[in-house]
């Protein structure tokens, strides 16, 4: 059985640099510096948690939030706990 987790995301685009900020109304802010025009921040989030988590794109989809800041993000093959600690470590 895969490994299954979702995050919420508050996203907060066109930032001068793309970062994770801490909680934003429980839910993990992360600013990005792409602009939030023609799906360029969704793309942008999803290679951001690639690199941050270290997993490929394709294990990482946007399941709702599209036109909005508050994001639901689906992340396979990677415990909670892993995720966890790579943001943790992130925010350093």
């Amino acid at each position: 059985m895969k490994k299954e987790f979702f995050l919420t995301i508050y996203l907060q685009p066109g930032s001068k640099k793309s970062e994770i900020c801490g909680m934003h109304d429980g839910h993990i802010k992360i600013k990005l510096n792409a602009p939030p025009v023609d799906g360029k921040a969704n793309a942008a989030l999803i290679l951001f948690l690639s690199n941050l988590i270290g997993i490929p794109k394709s294990s990482i989809e946007l399941i709702s939030g599209q036109k909005s800041r508050i994001k639901r993000i689906k992340i396979t093959g990677i415990s909670q706990e892993m995720i966890d600690k790579k943001i943790k470590k992130s925010e350093q």
